[in-house]
């Protein structure tokens, strides 16, 4: 538990290492796999993205192992987030984005991502797309993902679209979000 309540204070060095040694301490393949999968969020926070690489990746094949399509989605998204943090010239997983369709907030997510990489290929239509996915209902755009799907379409958009109503919920964000919203712009 000093895994978790260190990822929340944001000290994702010691998270990440509470982590690893409590999947080492798994003797369940399932217990096992979402204690790596912690650890490599962790380690994304904490910028050791070859870690993170192998953490999820580990993760990710127990997952698959274990037959929990969920789980092993979600190391999927986490391996696209390094892919895309290391700013590797990838094209959009529309597959990924496909095959999460039945659990709508790890759609979200992975559109998000799929979105940013459509972005950096200048490919406005299918980065406008993913992003209309990523935005969700209209309760779910105040959260963070729904806030970075908008400001990525404000940023395709003609100047001054959406500003007021993303700028109007900035003070709601974590500064991390909040930051890479404002980059948007």
């Amino acid at each position: 538990w000093f895994g978790y309540l260190r990822y929340r204070q944001q000290r994702y060095p010691e998270a990440a290492a509470l982590l690893l040694d409590a999947a080492n301490t798994r003797s369940a393949q399932r217990e096992h796999a979402q204690m790596l999968h912690m650890a490599a969020a962790a380690l994304m926070e904490a910028g050791s993205l070859t870690e993170t690489h192998k953490a999820a990746s580990r993760a990710q094949q127990l997952f698959r192992t274990g037959r929990h399509a969920t789980l092993e989605a979600t190391a999927a998204c986490m391996l696209r987030t390094v892919m895309f943090r290391q700013a590797l010239p990838e094209s959009p997983a529309m597959d990924l984005v496909e095959a999460s369709a039945d659990t709508p907030s790890l759609t979200r997510l992975i559109a998000l991502t799929e979105a940013g990489f459509a972005f950096r290929n200048n490919d406005t239509e299918t980065c406008l797309q993913l992003a209309a996915q990523a935005m969700g209902t209209a309760s779910e755009r105040d959260d963070p993902i729904g806030l970075l799907a908008v400001s990525l379409t404000a940023a395709l958009a003609p100047e001054g679209k959406y500003t007021d109503s993303v700028m109007s919920k900035l003070d709601k964000l974590s500064p991390q979000i909040a930051i890479q919203v404002l980059g948007l712009y």
